[in-house]
């Protein structure tokens, strides 16, 4: 099992980790927490747009130095700072909160594009839940909108051959010779 902290993996099990277990455990609530942010403000930090500069900066300096004890493998910095973030992360939430900042919806997914790493897709389950107007930097879809913008000979492909999956954007998909 890898444990990660912000997409950063760390090395499995070994000699050099006489804390595993506390530092497990100690990441992966981070992950969660990271999760949890996310699924209640948006991705990308969105929640430290809420806090004051100096705040922020403590913030992102706190997780800078995290990332490069991740990389080092340096046990005990990584569990202290670790801690840190996790306090960090409960003070931001805390003052999101106390300002009643807007919660992304359970049924909105925010995810990002390959091609446009700057914009922040939303996908809603319904069209109702489409906006009206939008923030700058974001882009929205209903899943119908999104299902029905998948050539249809794609799900007869999929029904026809079980388990097959989209893995890359192919250009010039009708126009593939048929292999057999």
């Amino acid at each position: 099992m890898f444990l990660t902290y912000g997409g950063l993996e760390m090395g499995k099990f070994n000699s050099h980790f006489s804390d595993y277990y506390t530092l497990r455990t100690i990441i992966e609530h981070l992950d969660q927490i990271v999760e949890i942010m996310e699924k209640k403000y948006g991705i990308d930090q969105t929640y430290l747009k809420y806090v004051d500069k100096d705040l922020r900066e403590k913030f992102l300096k706190q997780q800078e130095r995290l990332i490069k004890a991740i990389r080092k493998n340096d046990n005990k910095n990584i569990i202290e700072l670790a801690r840190g973030m996790i306090k960090a992360f409960k003070i931001v939430d805390g003052i999101c909160e106390d300002q009643q900042v807007k919660k992304i919806d359970s049924n909105v997914w925010q995810i990002k594009h390959d091609g446009l790493p700057k914009t922040i897709i939303n996908v809603c389950r319904h069209k109702k839940q489409l906006p009206i107007g939008q923030h700058e930097g974001q882009a929205w879809i209903s899943l119908e909108g999104l299902i029905n913008t998948i050539p249809k000979a794609v799900f007869v492909t999929k029904e026809e051959f079980k388990g097959a999956r989209v893995v890359k954007e192919v250009d010039d998909f009708f126009d593939d010779p048929i292999p057999f």
